[in-house]
């Protein structure tokens, strides 16, 4: 996904690997046998592979993947697509079911205000549910607090699922947009994976104990 992220072929790995001087080079073969599960990754070479992503070992390493909220309609199946890809690759998904939230007047906020990420996927139905509308507010205003503490960190990702006007009219094009309307095969693979790698950096977050509420 990291490699995916940068547009690097497994050679350009081996290579910005080489570069940093932490052991032997890594050959490309060896690389393509990791990623397939078919060679394991040595523990001299989680040092080198987390500095050429600009990570620590402890990143790469901890059992549980970063915690993500997932907010998008009910009605747009390829949010499920969305969270299946992302759980695949070790993050830890969490999203509120329309369905679950009947009688309720708010999106549960506690869940939110734990996670180190939020990623709305955007369409027309999204803007006209109800929850995620209240699940986006809570991310903003999580996003505020995290700002007045001074926590460096996107928190908010958005991606474009169907085309929509909503961006246009509000504040929301000050976050970033992924846009999967124009991608599909494998060029939607790297989209996927340049998210992926912006929530392994959000996942240095600090502890969220650091905002004001």
């Amino acid at each position: 996904m990291l490699r995916i992220a940068r547009g690097w072929t497994a050679l350009g790995l081996s290579l910005e690997y080489e570069k940093i001087g932490v052991g032997p080079r890594i050959e490309r073969t060896a690389i393509a046998k990791i990623e397939n599960g078919r060679r394991m990754i040595k523990a001299g070479e989680v040092e080198g592979i987390s500095r050429v992503f600009g990570l620590r070992a402890s990143d790469l390493l901890a059992p549980d993947g970063p915690r993500v909220f997932l907010s998008y309609a009910d009605v747009d199946r390829n949010g499920e697509e969305v969270a299946t890809w992302l759980s695949g690759r070790g993050f830890q998904v969490g999203r509120r079911q329309e369905s679950e939230r009947e009688g309720f007047s708010s999106a549960e906020p506690d869940e939110i205000n734990s996670v180190q990420a939020f990623v709305a996927l955007f369409s027309p139905r999204y803007f006209s549910s109800p929850l995620c509308r209240e699940e986006l507010d809570l991310a903003m205003k999580r996003k505020h607090r995290l700002q007045v503490a001074g926590v460096a960190t996107e928190f908010i990702y958005v991606m474009r699922m169907a085309e929509t006007h909503e961006l246009d009219v509000s504040d929301l094009e000050s976050y970033p947009v992924t846009d999967l309307t124009l991608v599909s095969g494998r060029n939607e693979e790297a989209t996927l994976s340049n998210l992926g790698s912006k929530l392994m950096m959000s996942a240095r977050m600090p502890s969220a104990s650091r905002e004001r509420r």
